[in-house]
């Protein structure tokens, strides 16, 4: 049984945590591996198969379960080793794990929960945590036959998962794979939910600690953090963290290189355009600043140079836009400003629906409490590195002012209705658990 169980572990340690540049390799060499569990166990004496059958179907079952594909073959098994001894709480989670990878959400559910009832897991937990995110809101209509223990409202199912992974942690502290399940949680509490910046926060103090107690063999972390610093606009970190994933996981070339290659050419444009003042003539620029400097609108003589890095609180700048020069994929919506001065930095408003109406150099846009991040713009282009091969000869890094509440600015002296006010969003994949 000894060579059985180390060939299981085998298995599991390559379905976990090896990675390779073809995918097809990873599933050939797990196929082979469990060829060789199975020869080790059609090998056993049959009074121990007999004596053992419970937890040899499990083996068998959750064995064949770690390829890609369905087989049939795991179900049964599985299906056995739970009927022979209801009290495996593994062989309730690979039952579990079988179901969800059929796209039954709901008997997966029921697995992971029926698990917990002999024994709790942090596993057991960890996979609660990622499939209650996966049920739709309730209606309020509900009938009597609706399972209760699905949370209601969007906001009751993301609380429900935080606390899932919350519990798998108080479990064991020191397992990395809860902390990014806490993570993925507050991630997508902000982007469903809450749309406050503190989750998100704390969402990356829990991407810190996993990988801190071993993730960093977890190429999907690195990945949404990546992301998260995206739409936070720490581009340098952002593409830090796509180079890591790519390390890591070789076969994410396409996606991590993409999403590398997009905030990188991004970047360059903005800053680009913000020195060269949107490549606006000088005569028509000059127009523009005579329009600010006299404009009814204007509530402030501060200027960018007048801003400190950070919150700047009880400030007020009155601006007008150059340009916009937001990508489709990369939120929030960024435009190239100028202040009564005539320098250039940009202002980014998040959430700001497409059904706005777009800001135009007629306008005059007051931003109170305007929040300055001078490095957001500003990336590394190491020699030898090709995707930024485009970087070799690079503009100075745009000021960047982030407007974080709608409230914050105002439009010719009129604050934007909130009505059209967007949800916060990714057009990337963000949780892949």
């Amino acid at each position: 049984m000894d060579d059985i169980y180390a060939k299981f572990s085998e298995l599991y340690a390559i379905h976990d945590w090896y990675f390779c540049e073809n995918k097809n390799d990873k599933q050939d060499m797990m196929r082979e591996i469990i060829n060789e569990v199975t020869t080790l166990l059609d090998a056993l004496p049959e009074d121990m198969i007999i004596k053992r059958s419970a937890e040899l179907s499990y083996i068998r079952g959750k064995s064949l379960n770690a390829l890609d594909d369905n087989d049939v073959g795991a179900e049964d098994y599985l299906s056995r080793a739970i009927k022979l001894d209801p009290s495996n709480v593994h062989a309730w989670m690979a039952m579990g794990q079988y179901a969800w990878k059929k796209g039954d959400v709901i008997q997966a559910k029921h697995m992971f929960e029926e698990s917990l009832k002999h024994n709790e897991t942090k596993e057991a937990y960890q996979d609660l945590s990622m499939i209650t995110r996966q049920f739709p809101a309730r209606s309020r209509s509900s009938t009597e036959g609706d399972d209760d223990s699905v949370p209601q409202s969007r906001g009751e199912i993301m609380q429900k998962s935080i606390q899932l992974a919350k519990k798998a942690i108080s479990l064991d502290m020191n397992d990395h794979k809860s902390w990014y399940i806490l993570g993925n949680a507050l991630c997508m509490n902000f982007f469903t939910v809450t749309n406050d910046i503190f989750d998100l926060n704390k969402a990356l103090a829990a991407y810190k600690k996993s990988e801190s107690l071993g993730g960093d063999c977890n190429p999907d972390l690195f990945y949404n953090r990546g992301n998260v610093h995206r739409y936070l606009q720490n581009y340098s970190l952002a593409i830090e963290c796509y180079k890591q994933t790519f390390d890591i996981d070789p076969s994410s070339f396409s996606q991590t290189n993409d999403s590398l290659q997009d905030v990188t050419h991004f970047v360059h444009r903005v800053n680009d355009v913000t020195e060269h003042k949107g490549y606006i003539k000088k005569k028509k620029l000059a127009v523009i600043l005579n329009n600010l400097q006299t404009s009814t609108y204007k509530e402030s003589s501060t200027c960018f140079k007048d801003l400190q890095n950070g919150s700047n609180t009880h400030t007020t700048i009155s601006v007008k836009v150059l340009m916009i020069v937001t990508k489709a994929s990369i939120p929030p919506e960024c435009f190239v400003c100028v202040d009564s001065a005539g320098e250039c930095a940009v202002v980014s408003i998040f959430h700001l629906s497409s059904d706005a109406p777009p800001l135009t150099p007629n306008q005059v846009v007051t931003i109170v409490n305007p929040v300055v991040n001078n490095e957001a713009f500003h990336i590394n282009a190491p020699s030898g590195d090709t995707t930024l091969s485009s970087a070799a000869q690079t503009p100075p890094p745009a000021l960047l002012i982030q407007v974080h509440q709608i409230e914050n600015i105002k439009v010719d002296g009129r604050q934007i209705n909130s009505k059209i006010m967007a949800a916060p969003q990714l057009k990337v994949d963000l949780f892949s658990s």
